[in-house]
């Protein structure tokens, strides 16, 4: 699943924690920020490294600046910079593919949106963004609208304006400063990795998360990384993972393989987002 990562005002980034959003959701990444004309956004980076780049490039405050982070894992949609969140809260392609843009509206999301169909190039999100929330307007930061925006996503959203504050839809992590909308921030297995594998300094030619994983893992990194997953995923009763749809954390044997869009994607889903997900979209399963 993607993660949203947001540092409060008065928190300083802490690379250790976007490094690890980084590792566990490799497809992809932005942020955006307040400025006087808005928000700020800047994404499509892969690798770590470009992010921190990025950042610093801004010339920001990066301790008084509330920043939202977004890593993404594709559900549909091309793996792509154009495809990276935030999104702004617009209705033209142009806008929600743009690499560096700004808007009185960022928005991140965290889950699968139903019911919007198939497209080779735009997610689930951007056709959301683009149908559904852009005719609103700031209206969707209304409270009235919030709970009609958490139901009709069944997941997670996060929507910054140009004061800084940030609007959460759906069950929020807050720990020392920060807001998570799911608990992959933290190195359930990656503390016990060899040196060979943990965090590259800024400068050179940097790999992606994967090849990360791939190239540079020893035998021994991938028995660590096995053996410290399932430390974690088993607790009494069985073995715990995720809905894939609304993020939260089941015993497996309450979760269903179940095959998304036509069968080009499989996701774990819960008994009641199997039900919310129409058939068409999961491949008759």
């Amino acid at each position: 699943m993607c993660i949203i990562a947001i540092k409060q005002s008065g928190t300083p980034i802490d690379w250790d924690i976007l490094d690890a959003c980084d590792m566990n959701n490799p497809d992809g990444s932005g942020f955006a920020y307040p400025t006087e004309d808005g928000v700020k956004i800047r994404k499509g980076f892969f690798k770590i490294q470009e992010l921190e780049q990025a950042i610093e490039d801004e010339g920001i405050d990066t301790t008084e600046t509330p920043i939202m982070f977004h890593f993404r894992i594709a559900t549909h949609g091309k793996v792509a910079p154009a495809t990276c969140h935030p999104f702004p809260l617009s209705g033209a392609e142009s806008d929600l593919t743009n690499l560096t843009t700004v808007t009185p509206v960022a928005i991140s999301h965290n889950g699968i949106v139903p019911s919007m169909g198939k497209d080779r190039y735009l997610s689930d999100t951007m056709i959301f963004i683009r149908d559904y929330l852009a005719p609103l307007g700031t209206k969707v930061l209304d409270p009235a609208i919030q709970p009609l925006l958490e139901q009709a996503v069944g997941s997670k959203l996060a929507l910054m304006t140009d004061d800084g504050d940030v609007t959460t839809v759906g069950r929020f992590i807050t720990e020392d400063g920060w807001k998570f909308s799911n608990d992959t921030y933290l190195r359930h297995w990656y503390d016990n990795l060899s040196d060979s594998a943990k965090y590259l300094s800024l400068g050179g030619s940097q790999p992606t998360s994967s090849e990360r994983m791939n190239s540079e893992w020893t035998d021994d990194d991938w028995d660590s990384w096995c053996k410290s997953a399932d430390d974690h995923a088993k607790v009494d009763g069985g073995w715990m993972d995720y809905c894939d749809r609304c993020g939260k954390e089941y015993l497996e044997e309450n979760l269903e393989t179940s095959e998304y869009l036509g069968g080009e994607e499989h996701w774990y889903l819960c008994d009641t987002c199997k039900k919310i997900i129409p058939t068409e979209l999961t491949g008759g399963k």
